[in-house]
């Protein structure tokens, strides 16, 4: 058996906007009540909904609520700490077994119509 020399890194302080700096605790950083250093807008994506048409009868029903209330949300987090988010582009409503590679495309040709 080899034996090896090790140590356990501190983890990182994280460099928020206004000056704060949080440390990371169990491997996850806190954006509560903070700020991001240099915020970016986020103005052109596209959500891929992959759900099974043999689990639900119409998916794009089910989902199309969810996958709202999920961009509003995204946003509205966003927005709190400094970003500005646009909503999506467009909605791609997928099978889970269909290779992503086609609708990824899509969604890029789709961001770049905008």
């Amino acid at each position: 058996m080899m034996s090896l020399r090790s140590r356990v890194l501190p983890p990182p302080h994280v460099q928020y906007g206004g000056g704060a700096s949080i440390k990371a605790q169990l491997g996850r950083w806190n954006l509560l009540d903070v700020k991001l250093y240099n915020p970016k807008t986020l103005s052109n994506w596209v959500v891929v909904s992959c759900v099974n048409s043999r689990i639900a009868e119409n998916p794009r029903e089910g989902a199309e609520a969810s996958l709202s209330a999920f961009t509003r949300t995204l946003q509205q987090v966003m927005e709190r700490v400094g970003m500005h988010v646009s909503p999506p582009c467009c909605v791609l409503y997928k099978e889970p077994h269909e290779l992503l590679d086609r609708p990824m495309m899509q969604a890029a040709n789709e961001v770049c119509r905008v």
